[in-house]
């Protein structure tokens, strides 16, 4: 836990990121509907569609609801605030397809890739095209 805050809700961190990333212009969404679940954070960096599921704990879980996203995103994160990355994570990760993320908490970009994702070979393109939709929108 960092210590210039107090222990922040998973939700806090979202829109925290959120919030950073349209402040520098990246279209984004949090809480994106896919398929009757949502996605913690959705944005396009350039012309990728990138999702992210955050979690306080609970890797494994994690894991599980960032898989899913592949349908919809070409590159799948998990970002666990203030943890460490564990290797066994980090090995889980990699049989997932799933990239890793760490948080940064006073920075203009708020993250670092700490385990680059593959690119997605499960994207439906209409899932897609859904999801680009709702970053014309504000939300």
């Amino acid at each position: 836990m960092s210590k210039h805050s107090p222990r922040r809700t998973e939700q806090a961190f979202v829109l925290d990121a959120y919030k950073r990333l349209r402040r520098s212009g990246v279209p984004s969404r949090w809480e994106a509907p896919m398929l009757g679940r949502s996605v913690d954070l959705v944005y396009l960096d350039g012309e990728d569609l990138i999702t992210v599921e955050f979690k306080l704990s609970d890797w494994r879980r994690g894991l599980r609801q960032a898989r899913d996203h592949r349908i919809g995103g070409d590159f799948v994160y998990l970002c666990m605030p203030n943890r460490r990355l564990s290797q066994e994570l980090r090995i889980a990760a990699i049989a997932a397809g799933v990239g890793l993320l760490r948080f940064r908490e006073e920075a203009e970009w708020p993250f670092v890739i700490e385990l680059p994702a593959p690119r997605s070979t499960m994207t439906w393109t209409v899932m897609r095209q859904k999801l680009c939709a709702l970053l014309r929108t504000r939300g």
